[in-house]
């Protein structure tokens, strides 16, 4: 696709062209690093050039589809083929009701989902909302909803808690993920007894929006801190994560 010297909302519009992944299930970062440069003050021709560039290796959208009348929205969460049915369910959502009312429908589900696409479902959608992109906003949804991955540990609570306890350094230094892509690694390391042992130990019974804030704020501040040391792009994601379900908690606070 040739992209011509355009704003940032004309560029998100010719992006729609784009799937929402390429080559062996990697996420097009596109939108999302649209909307990062044009935050770090890139012009129009800078955002033009890069747009021309990255999309060189991403691949056409597919058709169009339909949500079928009177199916619920959760019913395909989890599906790679339903990108196309989920991006038209949530543009004609928007058009009746408006994102603001849209969002504190779906997050809460989508958010049990958090993992999709190694984090980036959330991210593209939190890249959305700062855009005011609502077309792009649907789209971003609609790859969140169809790469629902949730990284809830299998085992339950009392079994957690009976179980002897692992602590998070030892649970971590136990995990030794095959596989390039970081998806893959993050549904291997969700099955592995260490990590539902831990996560689960640590889970309170109740979970107040101050414990999530504060669960928010001590993430973050580790990601950074485990980047700024290391520079691994896998750790990137956290950071990037970690900034994208805070900016979506606040959204869903503010339209309550």
């Amino acid at each position: 696709t040739a992209y011509p010297v355009m704003n940032l909302r004309q560029l998100l519009d010719a992006s729609a062209v784009h799937d929402a992944e390429y080559g062996h299930n990697l996420a097009s970062h596109l939108p999302m690093a649209l909307v990062a440069l044009n935050r770090l003050g890139a012009d129009q021709m800078r955002l033009a050039a890069f747009a021309e560039r990255y999309s060189r290796r991403l691949h056409p959208a597919p058709p169009a589809a339909v949500w079928p009348g009177g199916d619920a929205w959760p019913s395909r969460l989890g599906d790679p083929g339903a990108w196309p049915a989920y991006r038209a369910l949530f543009s004609e959502w928007f058009d009746h009701e408006g994102a603001p009312s849209v969002l504190p429908q779906v997050l809460p589900r989508l958010m049990q989902g958090v993992g999709a696409a190694a984090f980036h479902g959330p991210i593209r959608v939190a890249y959305a909302l700062a855009a005011g992109h609502s077309h792009e906003l649907a789209d971003a949804l609609a790859y969140w909803a169809c790469r629902w991955f949730s990284v809830a540990p299998s085992l339950s609570r009392a079994v957690a808690q009976r179980a002897r306890p692992v602590g998070a350094a030892a649970a971590l230094g136990a995990l030794r993920m095959p596989g390039s892509l970081i998806a893959d690694r993050m549904a291997l390391a969700s099955e592995h007894p260490a990590f539902s042992r831990c996560v689960a130990a640590g889970r309170p019974a109740v979970r107040t929006e101050a414990q999530v804030a504060q669960s928010l704020r001590t993430l973050a501040e580790l990601a950074a801190t485990l980047y700024a040391a290391s520079g691994n792009f896998t750790v990137l994601h956290l950071v990037t994560s970690a900034h994208a379900v805070r900016r979506l908690c606040a959204t869903c606070a503010s339209v309550r």
